[in-house]
């Protein structure tokens, strides 16, 4: 499906409308402004572009596959009550300006959540677990459970709020690449091998008011930056208060 602006697709029940990937890219895409998605599973989703592939998803913020452009991708999109599971590289792939709440991302091959060039968004009260045991590996490629980069601004940062994260390949929460202003905000991220939050390459940063418990638990201390449960690399701009970190 290619939504026309302010169009709503809302099914009864994750468990009664179920969409199967099988063979498909995607279920929705394009550069529509204002369209909702709710209430509906997506299973499955295997059909890729090729190895750089995280931006293979059920839900899409671009016109095609690699093709997003900042200004010219779908905005203000409410993603909610919805469970994507199993797709070959990502379980959503952010527009601009989206609203993802009250989902489920589990067991995507690359991450739960992806994004690119994009400006604003909120993430919140949101289950991540189980994505990112399919990564290839490489810039271009790697992920685990939200994996975004260029993204944000001062003015219009992604906001990742009150979510639960657990048991991603790697690392939680990770901004990369440019990122010009990201917050983590009281989120539950527990049982990591790798990092809670990386943030990469990057400025304006803000981490408060997280429980984050058994995150980088590897024991291969050769790893990239000695990886701790927040790892600031290569950046400017991060404060980093309030949180339990155990």
């Amino acid at each position: 499906v290619v939504p026309k602006d302010g169009m709503a697709f809302v099914g009864t029940a994750t468990d009664q409308v179920v969409v199967d990937g099988t063979g498909h890219e995607n279920a929705f895409h394009g550069t529509a402004a204002d369209v909702v998605i709710g209430q509906m599973a997506f299973d499955g989703f295997d059909n890729s572009g090729g190895t750089s592939r995280q931006e293979q998803a059920p839900i899409r913020g671009t016109p095609g596959l690699w093709q997003g452009v900042r200004g010219a991708m779908a905005t203000n999109w409410l993603i909610s009550d919805v469970v994507s599971e199993n797709n070959y590289a990502s379980g959503l792939f952010l527009g601009e300006h989206w609203t993802v709440r009250n989902s489920v991302f589990r067991n995507n091959g690359v991450t739960g959540i992806g994004g690119n060039l994009i400006v604003g968004g909120l993430i919140e009260n949101n289950i991540i677990h189980g994505n990112g045991a399919q990564q290839a590996s490489g810039a271009a490629t790697n992920g685990g459970g939200i994996k975004v980069t260029q993204a944000g601004t001062s003015a219009a940062p992604v906001v990742v709020r009150n979510n639960e994260l657990y048991g991603n390949e790697e690392i939680a929460i990770w901004c990369d690449l440019g990122c010009g202003g990201f917050q983590v905000l009281d989120n539950y991220i527990h049982d990591h091998r790798s990092q809670a939050v990386m943030f990469e390459l990057s400025n304006n940063l803000v981490v408060r008011g997280n429980t984050i418990l058994r995150s980088n638990t590897w024991t291969d201390f050769l790893g990239d930056f000695n990886a701790a449960a927040v790892t600031v690399g290569e950046a400017r701009d991060a404060l980093i208060e309030s949180n339990r970190i155990d």
